[in-house]
């Protein structure tokens, strides 16, 4: 801007005319104009106080606090006694987080005037930082004594309390203030951001949102409450909105670093990772490395490094933080994180024991303890850890999670859902809600006590959380509808690396036809590795989406042109099925990676086979069935594996079992079982290995469970988890007979034993996780002799062929032959069965576009929904 003209006047007059005029500015709206007016003033006379008091507040509407700051020292050098002035001063030394300067202003603007509420409430907030919450208690109190109604003192009493661990106390002073000032901002602000955190039901949430939106409402230009207003539109899962209005925060006050870190925060949950961390770089940028807000952003960049995989970066960037910053215990806590992440467990070990030392009364780091437990297999003391920081917090959905994790892990599946579907109902971040659902999902699949339909049940009642099920009119699938042209279709899991998944899949990536499919996959996988590279190079697309939120991954799956989606993850670790709920494709499967429905509407159908989920029995889920005609595994076996060992029944004359399955399927009933199976053959052993037994305390309990069925204590046989494939298989050449669980079967151990010569005696049950077993035998011809059909049956099974050494023998010296023979290792059979089968439902949705015009994708889910869970799910932790 150009300086303005003399307003027809020169002398003493024109400073005053450019002050009303700034004056002017501000009040329309125009803080930049404002300020350049006031600037002008200023220039003329500096010795007027208006100038200096409209430059401050026009820089506090840009953002620009420091500047604002020093105008309004300038400002209290001028009029030292106005209490108006001090408070001004006082207040932006206390935004900026500068006790010691803020302190003496608001102290004399009070004793000039002490009806300034604002001035007291941030006194008091002082005063508690600083250890003295008695001052403090007793400033806000005698403040209330001269205005009992006061909004600004009632809301600052609410957030020492609060911070006294009295939520409750905190909501019931907002709602008096509410009352006593209807459209107050910062009232507004408070109880709603109160709302949104501590609420204890969904409906007190979506108050919370209403009374932001109403506060962005009343204060259209001021970042801070359009910041809040973001706040809430993340918590709804809207971050797209979110992202637009911090735009419009970060356009009205560009050199605000705490706006554009908001705005980068938002990017990222809206799957803008390279925005978000564009805008952290550059809000560090105008914070500075160091003070307050350039420590918080820092330690954010640190954290988003490492949601994208970008571990090693992440580290270096956080410990180079806490060099300058030793004390910022969040940058700490997000490196512990990062090294856990990176498999540096002793670093990040040794890290979160030192912070759980220095803050112990702080949860996060005893949850980041549990944490790395149970990444190292130390099971009992992840649940002590965990029990530690749920003492320190009872209701913090993330420790809840974590902890439920661990005991669906250790056979406690039941409990395991109550502290899930706590975790769910106290979550205020949608993702997260999202992924601790599916952790209370999925431990439903280990349940015994839970039939078929309860489970699918139990999955459906979780839909709305997911999904919306409703078109989105703006969003039609596209897709030619030609029914024999080449089909795109994508695989989505964040499991494409060593992980059982990768061994049923490798096969097919491979050996689909070019000119039937052309592939697409869409990696979430965090540890890449040399299967990821193999798997990579057999398809002709790979996406890289660990980061994308749901809506940036289905918009890249829509600009694909996907005709088909195939999920390989369903409710486990890292799945992708808010991005699959929106339906990106005009078709979306489940396959393999979840032993069970998803739940969904918005999956069309589950692969399957006749075996798994036979045709006259009523599958229970949300998706159709579509059967493939053999089985629906192929299994690609490692090049150079181990060969056949010789029987060891031949040498020690008597049977060895083995059961290398995940310890959470050993329920009570298998262990049973193996208890009367044991007590019957005193010569025989078990040979149990399993991820849990890196844990000595699991190893003994196990022991004991089964000695107290019927075992002796000599006859099981614990093995250590080995430490790589060739290890473990070699494990199989101690084994005569392998003994499935239920009503959760094994799927790759069972195939692993199987390909080095161990039969594996199963049990057909009443759903999809307990009859695997059943088509995998099937498909290798050993389903008459190894396919029990109930409890009895599989004891007696398992005792005559403990006792029919011969035939197990025989079995060992053929297996592998005969499985190499079977069509679970049929690869261009099966990649012709799977595309036919895809080809199938391409033809059938081309058809009804024909007939009912263009599908649609599906709008997003109302993420503040709850699941309405059927009576059968107990819940309560």
């Amino acid at each position: 801007m150009d300086t303005p003209p003399p307003d027809a006047a020169d002398g003493p007059d024109l400073a005053a005319r450019y002050a009303a005029r700034a004056a002017q500015a501000l009040e329309a709206g125009d803080p930049t104009q404002a300020l350049f007016l006031a600037e002008a003033a200023r220039d003329l006379d500096d010795g007027r106080l208006p100038p200096w008091l409209i430059s401050a507040s026009a820089c506090r509407l840009l953002g620009r606090l420091e500047e604002a700051a020093e105008h309004l020292e300038r400002a209290v050098a001028l009029a030292p006694e106005q209490p108006g002035v001090r408070a001004m001063a006082g207040l932006m030394a206390h935004r900026l987080g500068r006790p010691a300067v803020a302190r003496p202003h608001l102290e004399r603007a009070l004793a000039l005037d002490p009806r300034q509420g604002a001035v007291r409430s941030a006194l008091a907030l002082i005063l508690a930082a600083a250890d003295q919450p008695r001052a403090a208690d007793d400033l806000l109190a005698e403040g209330l004594g001269l205005s009992p109604d006061d909004p600004d003192l009632l809301c600052n009493l609410a957030t020492l309390r609060a911070g006294q661990g009295d939520p409750a106390a905190a909501r019931t002073l907002l709602e008096r203030a509410l009352a006593a000032a209807p459209g107050h901002v910062e009232v507004l602000v408070n109880l709603g951001l109160r709302l949104l955190d501590d609420a204890p039901d969904v409906a007190a949430r979506e108050r919370g949102a209403r009374l932001l939106e109403e506060a962005a409402t009343l204060a259209p230009n001021r970042p801070e409450v359009l910041g809040a207003w973001a706040t809430a539109l993340r918590r709804l899962g809207r971050a797209e909105a979110a992202v637009a209005v911090l735009g419009r925060a970060v356009e009205m006050a560009p050199d605000d670093p705490g706006a554009r870190n908001n705005l980068a925060l938002a990017r990222l949950d809206a799957g803008q990772a390279e925005a978000a961390e564009a805008d952290l770089r550059h809000a560090l940028t105008l914070a500075g490395a160091r003070g307050e807000a350039g420590t918080l952003i820092a330690s954010n960049l640190g954290m988003l490094l490492c949601r994208l995989g970008r571990l090693q970066e992440s580290i270096a960037w956080l410990r180079a933080l806490l060099k300058t910053a030793p004390d910022c215990l969040d940058g700490a806590i997000n490196l512990g994180n990062a090294l856990l992440q990176d498999g540096q467990l002793a670093a990040a070990e040794d890290l979160f024991q030192e912070l759980a030392e220095r803050h112990p009364e702080h949860p996060t780091p005893r949850l980041g303890l549990a944490n790395l437990a149970w990444e190292g297999h130390r099971y009992g003391a992840a649940v002590r850890h965990g029990r530690a920081a749920r003492r320190l917090a009872p209701d913090n959905p993330n420790i809840l999670n974590s902890l439920g994790v661990t005991l669906k892990d250790m056979g406690s599946p039941a409990e395991a859902f109550a502290l899930c579907r706590r975790a769910v109902a106290l979550c205020p971040v949608p993702a997260d809600r999202q992924d601790y659902l599916s952790n209370a999902l999925y431990s439903w699949q280990y349940r015994a006590d839970a039939s078929a339909a309860t489970v699918a049940a139990v999955h459906g009642a979780a839909a709305p959380v997911f999904e919306s099920g409703r078109p989105d009119p703006a969003r039609p699938h596209l897709n030619s509808p030609d029914p024999e042209r080449r089909l795109r279709v994508g695989y989505f899991s964040a499991d494409f690396r060593a992980h059982a998944v990768a061994f049923f899949l490798q096969g097919v990536l491979a050996g689909h036809r070019a000119e039937q499919v052309e592939v697409f996959a869409y990696s979430a996988t965090v540890k890449p590795d040399a299967i990821t590279a193999r798997l990579k190079a057999d398809c002709d697309h790979w996406r890289e989406v660990t980061g994308l939120g749901p809506r940036a991954l289905a918009d890249l799956a829509v600009a694909d042109g996907l005709d088909i989606a195939v999920d390989l993850a369903g409710h486990t670790a890292g799945n992708l099925l808010p991005a699959l709920a929106l339906r990106p494709a005009p078709l979306v499967l489940s396959w393999i990676g979840y032993p069970g429905t998803t739940g969904l509407q918005a999956v069309d159908y589950r692969l399957s086979d006749a075996r798994a989920d036979p045709p006259d029995d009523p599958w229970p889920g949300s998706e159709k069935v579509l059967r493939l005609p053999d089985c629906f595994h192929l299994y690609t076996p490692e090049a150079d594996l181990p060969p056949v060992a010789p029987a060891p029944c031949r040498t020690r004359r008597a049977v060895t079992f083995c059961s290398f399955n995940n310890l959470a399927k050993v329920t009570d009933q298998v262990i049973a079982a193996w208890g009367r199976i044991l007590a019957a053959l005193p010569e025989a052993r078990l040979l149990i290995k399993c991820k849990q037994f890196k844990d000595p305390e699991l190893v003994a309990a196990t022991v004991d469970r089964l000695v107290a069925a019927g075992a002796g204590a000599g006859q099981v046989e614990p093995v250590t988890y080995a430490a790589n494939l060739d290890a473990h298989l070699a494990i199989y050449g101690f084994a005569d007979l392998g003994l499935d669980t239920f009503p959760y079967n094994g799927t790759t151990t069972t195939c692993e034993a199987m390909w080095m010569g161990v039969p594996v005696l199963s049990l057909a049950g009443d759903r999809h996780a307990g009859r695997v077993g059943a088509s995998l035998l099937e498909a290798v011809g050993l389903a008459d002799h190894l396919l029990a059909d109930d409890v009895d049956d599989y004891v007696a099974r398992a005792i005559a062929l403990g006792r029919d050494l011969e035939r197990l023998a025989g079995w060992r010296d053929t297996l592998r032959q005969r499985f190499a023979a079977s069509p679970l290792c049929d690869r261009a059979r099966f990649v012709e069965h799977l595309e036919a089968a895809y080809r199938h439902i391409w033809g059938d949705w081309c058809a009804r576009v024909a007939a009912h015009g263009p599908t649609h994708q599906w709008l997003p889910p109302d993420l503040l929904a709850q699941p309405a869970w059927p009576d059968t799910a107990e819940g309560g932790a």
